[in-house]
């Protein structure tokens, strides 16, 4: 007999874990159990968070990276701001991107993030150049790992949680008994 949350916790505890994989089967439980809140979650991790403002971001998803200016000689350069306001609104950025992209890229070295027109604006205006310059942030494929191995432990506390008030999922399913207490659980 199979349990569905206790497989997703053993997936969840496999080094070499499928994190698109263990999504997919969270957001199957969320929606059996119809923990409508946390499975939107699950959703926006799978998807992205595209069309959410950036307060909607969670927080875990801020990384900070390099400011680089990209000059057609030398490749990319890096690019410092004047003042401390100006680096934190630049250098630390929500990722919004789906969790398996960022997945992908934690595997490539690093990932370079590409601005918005408005603040590739303004950051064009900071620097007084005599061609204009793109500019990106670079980010460590450290701080995207950092990203998806919270996924993974917030999937774990919620399974720990569920199976600590009986919530199993037997063969697929779950009962009403099972469905009511799972309501009760923060998620």
């Amino acid at each position: 007999m199979s349990s569905l949350v206790l497989d997703l916790q053993q997936e969840v505890l496999n080094k070499d874990c499928d994190i698109l994989n263990a999504l997919r089967k969270a957001h199957l439980i969320a929606s059996k159990l119809q923990l409508k809140e946390f499975d939107i979650w699950i959703q926006h991790e799978l998807n992205g968070y595209e069309n959410c403002s950036r307060d909607e971001i969670p927080n875990y998803r801020t990384v900070k990276g390099a400011l680089k200016a990209f000059n057609p000689y030398n490749g990319w350069i890096p690019a410092q701001c004047t003042n401390d306001e100006m680096e934190q609104l630049i250098c630390e950025q929500k990722m919004h991107q789906p969790l398996g992209e960022l997945h992908n890229r934690s595997t490539n070295g690093s990932f370079t993030y590409q601005f918005n027109a408005g603040l590739m604006e303004i950051i064009s205006s900071m620097f007084d150049t005599p061609v204009p310059m793109q500019f990106a942030l670079h980010i460590s494929s450290h701080l995207l790992l950092s990203i998806v191995e919270k996924v993974k432990n917030a999937l774990l506390e919620w399974t720990i949680r569920l199976e600590s008030e009986g919530i199993i999922g037997d063969n697929m399913s779950f009962n009403q008994e099972e469905k009511d207490s799972a309501k009760s659980i923060p998620q």
